[in-house]
């Protein structure tokens, strides 16, 4: 089993200031009033606020200050670790794809959409243990699955009165979807992955924050999906010098 590479310490920042963010909202949650409200000023959201603000702040000067130009295969070399944690993935999301949360057209494209990402998933993880290039199209299915999966939780985070019960949720699977995104622009297109690197650590940081609040199966597979599918930039430009390929078919 190869190591996680030096460049991926960075997520340990993310990984302690979310486990940080979980506790203080676990403490926020467990503070409301006779009519069931959260505690409006409670100082732990005023720090996973802060928190927030940090991630964002202390990965876009990350980001601005590192080249991560390169080639696909070095950017996600054959791995076990970011393998497993494809897998595990799947298995969340088949559960929460399954698990039911309305009814209608929506609920079914969820289901539908649902299945797809698991498998997209499952290949994923295939492709990253055999050390090959995957389809693109399973990580766009995981996108779909997602802005499905989120519009039918809008429609009840809507009927909330407090922002607070949402708002890492929310931020958690908007991330979450980004990151699948980038993370198909990337077997298309692999010369610049910092739009991957940077909603990988926001999306790992609010999954954690998330998992105070419930939907639990879910933002557990979000985050071990994010800590584990790491990615090694191209920080001198070596692999762009050398010209090689950046971009594949689908």
């Amino acid at each position: 089993m190869k190591q996680v590479p030096k460049s991926e310490i960075f997520s340990l920042f993310s990984i302690l200031a979310g486990l940080v963010g979980m506790a203080m909202q676990t403490w926020l949650f467990s503070t409301t009033d006779h009519k069931g409200l959260l505690t409006h000023g409670h100082p732990s959201a005023i720090i996973s606020f802060l928190l927030l603000a940090g991630i964002v702040a202390a990965n876009v000067f990350y980001l601005k200050t590192t080249k991560t130009g390169g080639i696909y295969d070095h950017l996600f070399p054959q791995s076990t670790v970011a393998a497993v944690g494809s897998f595990l993935a799947a298995a969340g999301f088949a559960v929460a794809a399954m698990t039911p949360v309305a009814t209608g057209i929506l609920s079914i494209l969820v289901k539908v959409f649902g299945i797809l990402s698991v498998a997209g998933l499952v290949m994923g993880g295939y492709n990253r243990l055999q050390g090959k290039r995957p389809n693109c199209l399973g990580y766009a299915a995981v996108s779909v699955f997602l802005i499905f999966r989120t519009l039918v939780f809008c429609q009840g985070w809507s009927a909330e009165v407090q922002i607070e019960r949402f708002f890492f949720p929310l931020l958690g699977s908007l991330g979450l979807l980004m990151t699948a995104y980038y993370r198909a622009s990337l077997v298309i297109n692999a010369k610049d992955c910092r739009h991957y690197l940077f909603f990988r650590q926001f999306s790992l940081f609010c999954c954690l924050l998330a998992f105070a609040g419930g939907d639990r199966i879910f933002y557990l597979a979000g985050a071990i999906w994010m800590v584990t599918d790491y990615c090694i930039p191209d920080t001198y430009g070596k692999y762009a010098q050398q010209g090689g390929n950046t971009d594949a078919s689908a």
